[in-house]
C-alpha cells in the first residue's frame, strides 16, 4: 500500500491541478466528518441540527453522504451551528 501512496504523492507533486483538487474534497470530507462527529457526541439527529441550523433534514443527509457540492453559506450555516471558528491562514 505505501508504495500506491506514494506513486498518488507523486503524481499529485506533478500535478498541481490535479492537487488542488484532491485537497478540496479532503476539506469537503474533513467537514462531514467533523458535523457527524459533531450530532455523534451530542446525541442530536440530522433532524435535530437541521432545525438548530434552518435547513432541512434532507439537505444534511445529502451533506454527509457527500452527495452535494454545498455553498459556502450552507458550509458557515453548519460551522456555526457547531460552535465552530475557522481562521485563515497565511
Amino acid at each position: 500500500m505505501n508504495k500506491y501512496l506514494d506513486f498518488v504523492d507523486d503524481l499529485l507533486d506533478e500535478n498541481p491541478e490535479a492537487k488542488r483538487e484532491v485537497e478540496l474534497i479532503s476539506l469537503k470530507y474533513d467537514i462531514i466528518r467533523l458535523l457527524v462527529d459533531y450530532r455523534k457526541n451530542n446525541k442530536l439527529s440530522q433532524a435535530d441540527f437541521a432545525e438548530k441550523i434552518g435547513v432541512k433534514q434532507q439537505a444534511i443527509s445529502r451533506f454527509e453522504k457527500g452527495d452535494v457540492d454545498p455553498r459556502l453559506s450552507f458550509i458557515s450555516k453548519i460551522i456555526a451551528g457547531m460552535n465552530y471558528e475557522v481562521r485563515f491562514l497565511d
